[in-house]
């Protein structure tokens, strides 16, 4: 069988982590190329990986002879010239999220793969985590009836990423924390709520912490800065009300900042039972409670996995190699679409405000 050949954009620390890790331990792929901004530190990884070219611009990259397909884990800004010169070549695609620094260039990605027929995956991990396919085939099952509320928690007392850096500029990465964690966790929301789109009942952003230089977390590298107010134009924290095209109520709650403790909660409620993920109240060994029609209360045999999304990041690479190999129909980038939309509706409303 002739192997999957791509191209990996990006250097950080979830291809490191995850992307190749996840390409390289597949019989079926080869790497045959990688670019990174930093061509030293493409060169590292290419050396340290054993892939034979490094590109020098990322049309270089997806122009490599005999290429299928292209993992881009590039910095926000260069998503959509990534993703329209993998279109032109016509190479399926795995994007990091978010998807763009903008609704415009999000819908002019999507809809340019569409128009390409090639696939164009998103990387959204949660999915694949083992507690929340354990939560999912138990709403499926029926055990809870019908869902009524979800909600979901990924607060970080202190995690900002990079500061100083692209990932604390809107004109780079976007968004703060919304564009960072909001496709986690409402992406993550959709899916269990069975619904494939919602509107914004109510939102609410803050700025607190970052411009101060506090809540600093050991992402990447941080910028020393004089002036942090300059360099952190965005949010640190973010909650938002949501209401499916299914009618389930949603609500979801993000901070890279703020003063609180870490919290991982997923929380599902339905009319004759419910579910609790909540390591930070009911231990890392058996975080998931269940919730039944007597109102009853018992742990499930689940661990906790929140902490480290390497094997869900590495299922997401899998998920995608397997769509290409086994022919089936490749997502478009409709799902990944509809979350950037609802980000985008809370990011309208903060400025109106």
């Amino acid at each position: 069988m002739k192997k999957l050949r791509l191209a990996v954009l990006g250097t950080g620390m979830i291809v490191r982590r995850a992307h190749l890790p996840a390409l390289l331990g597949d019989a079926r792929v080869e790497v045959a190329a990688i670019y990174g901004r930093n061509r030293e530190t493409a060169g590292k990884l290419a050396a340290e990986f054993g892939i034979p070219a490094v590109a020098e611009t990322i049309e270089g990259a997806v122009n490599v002879d005999g290429l299928d397909a292209v993992a881009v884990a590039l910095p926000n800004f260069l998503h959509r010239q990534a993703a329209e010169a993998a279109i032109k070549a016509r190479l399926h695609i795995l994007m990091e999220k978010p998807l763009a620094t903008s609704l415009e260039d999000a819908r002019a990605m999507v809809d340019g793969a569409s128009a390409a027929g090639i696939g164009f995956a998103i990387n959204l991990p949660q999915r694949h985590r083992p507690s929340m396919r354990f939560i999912k085939e138990t709403i499926e099952a029926g055990r809870i009836g019908n869902v009524q509320t979800v909600e979901v928690r990924m607060l970080r007392r202190a995690g900002i990423p990079g500061f100083g850096t692209w990932f604390t500029r809107k004109q780079t990465a976007g968004g703060g924390v919304l564009a960072d964690l909001g496709p986690h966790v409402i992406d993550l929301a959709l899916w269990l709520s069975g619904s494939a789109n919602a509107a914004v009942a109510d939102s609410r952003i803050w700025r607190s912490f970052g411009p101060l230089g506090k809540g600093l977390g050991d992402w990447s590298p941080h910028q020393p800065v004089e002036a942090p107010a300059t360099q952190f134009d965005v949010e640190d924290r973010a909650s938002l009300s949501l209401r499916s095209d299914k009618g389930v109520e949603i609500r979801c709650d993000v901070a890279w900042a703020y003063a609180g403790p870490d919290e991982n909660r997923v929380r599902v409620v339905g009319d004759q039972g419910g579910l609790d993920y909540w390591p930070e109240a009911n231990g890392d060994q058996a975080p998931l409670r269940y919730f039944d029609a007597d109102l009853d209360s018992r742990p499930m045999a689940v661990a906790g996995d929140h902490a480290d999304l390497t094997p869900a990041w590495k299922q997401c690479v899998s998920s995608f190699i397997d769509d290409i190999a086994s022919g089936r129909p490749l997502p478009r980038g409709a799902s990944a679409l509809a979350v950037h939309e609802i980000i985008d509706q809370v990011y309208q409303r903060s400025r109106a405000d």
